[in-house]
């Protein structure tokens, strides 16, 4: 499935991604980035496949984009390693860590860089203070991180996991029309980017004690 934000286009499924999303964004005039993000959860169906981040986004630039003749500009990509729950270490003999070293990226969307940069901006209060007092408080670091964000990664590491290794292509497609019917596409994008539940998990109560109601009714009457 497609989901469309303005130019920004985002894939789901099978036939566009394999456990993750592949996506399309508008850079300058006439310049796109095209590119795919795989998880490596395992799950039953995962080594069957012989598909690659590359060939997914080859394919959506030859049969969704239907490009002929374009020229490929930059190439770049990588493995991230994360750890689940944020167990990485901060500290350690005076190196102190941020950003992606200590999985200060989003579980479920892939993006690293605002947080990347929260994570330095809250280690520099932590570093300035040994530099002028000589006082070591990096484990208040790491804790304060925790303490702000463990609740909101946890939440994504488990939608995560749902999305990207457990449902089927109509499975996904199910839930992706129910969002789109009950959630506009900036909801989405929040929910996916930035931990923005606060509708969703609404909307979703809702719908849930309805069919729960409607389930007791039928089964009373």
């Amino acid at each position: 499935m497609t989901i469309t934000k303005i130019n920004y286009f985002f894939f789901l499924g099978h036939k566009w991604a394999i456990k993750g999303y592949s996506w399309i964004f508008p850079m300058e005039n006439k310049i796109l980035k095209v590119g795919a993000g795989k998880t490596h959860i395992k799950s039953k169906d995962q080594e069957k496949t012989n598909q690659t981040t590359k060939k997914i986004t080859e394919k959506i630039i030859d049969e969704y984009l239907k490009a002929k003749e374009y020229k490929i500009i930059d190439k770049h990509g990588g493995i991230i390693r994360y750890s689940i729950g944020l167990k990485d270490k901060f500290y350690h003999n005076k190196v102190v860590a941020v950003g992606d070293a200590v999985s200060a990226i989003n579980p479920r969307g892939g993006e690293g860089i605002r947080y990347a940069m929260q994570t330095a901006e809250l280690a520099s209060k932590y570093i300035c203070k040994y530099i002028t007092t000589g006082e070591n408080n990096f484990d208040e670091y790491q804790k304060k991180w925790r303490r702000k964000k463990l609740l909101k990664w946890k939440l994504s590491e488990y939608s995560g996991r749902r999305m990207y290794s457990r449902y089927t292509d109509i499975q996904v497609e199910n839930r992706l029309q129910f969002f789109h019917k009950n959630f506009s596409t900036e909801d989405m994008i929040q929910s996916l980017f930035n931990f923005k539940y606060n509708k969703i998990f609404a909307r979703v109560f809702q719908y849930g004690f309805l069919k729960l109601s409607f389930l007791f009714k039928k089964e009373k009457f």
